[in-house]
């Protein structure tokens, strides 16, 4: 059975608006800051506390959990079509109050320090994924602009079997065309002049190619 008492917060940074309602009725409104939330939720008797899903409802949903309260977390996107008027506070707790116990509001489960460590760290991974490949598209879209693609890395390839002092960058094709056909080989060139120009635009510094001797030398005294 649910509580006979529900209390509605909207959370914010430092100021929160607090709503406490029995048998139907709002009997209590507060503004509290953030020490004075945490004194409030200890000291009130075990009730349902409502908040909208943002950045920090989980935690405050399990300080509200160790202090012994039922914690209802619900969609922000949803509550939000049961706000009347402008958008307020006030407004905002009210709304939450009447977005409870509707069907289309489903409420979510409030998640453990280690559940919202793992989601963080998919959110961070899926956003660098995101941006790798935002810029790889960019560099590939400039490599199409100068006709760099899959035909210069080619005519890279054929450059290199007919000099006879090939830079490393060439030899290091040649021993991949070596290995895998000249097809996969063209791909990784193309890859490579990506990644060379990702690097040249991001440092700002001209691309020197060296003789492979040179790189050769280098190495040994490495």
């Amino acid at each position: 059975m649910e509580n006979p008492t529900t209390i509605a917060i909207d959370l914010s940074k430092s100021v929160f608006e607090v709503a406490v309602e029995r048998e139907g009725r709002i009997c209590q409104r507060r503004r509290l800051n953030r020490r004075q939330l945490v004194a409030f939720l200890s000291e009130c008797p075990k009730a349902t506390i409502l908040m909208e899903t943002c950045g920090t409802s989980h935690y405050w949903g399990r300080i509200a959990q160790g202090f012994g309260h039922t914690v209802k977390l619900l969609p922000a996107q949803y509550v939000k079509k049961y706000r009347i008027g402008q958008k307020t506070d006030r407004r905002d707790v009210e709304a939450i109050l009447s977005a409870r116990g509707r069907k289309d509001v489903v409420p979510v489960p409030v998640k453990t320090v280690e559940q919202q460590t793992i989601s963080s760290l998919h959110r961070i991974r899926a956003a660098l994924m995101k941006t790798r490949i935002a810029r790889l598209n960019t560099v590939r879209g400039l490599l199409r602009e100068f006709g760099v693609v899959i035909g210069g890395a080619r005519s890279m390839i054929l450059a290199a079997h007919r000099t006879k002092r090939p830079h490393y960058l060439q030899t290091w094709a040649l021993e991949v065309e070596k290995r895998r056909g000249r097809n996969r080989a063209a791909v990784a060139v193309a890859n490579k002049l990506a990644r060379i120009l990702w690097a040249v635009a991001s440092r700002g510094m001209p691309y020197r190619s060296r003789p492979l001797e040179a790189k050769n030398a280098e190495n040994a005294q490495a």
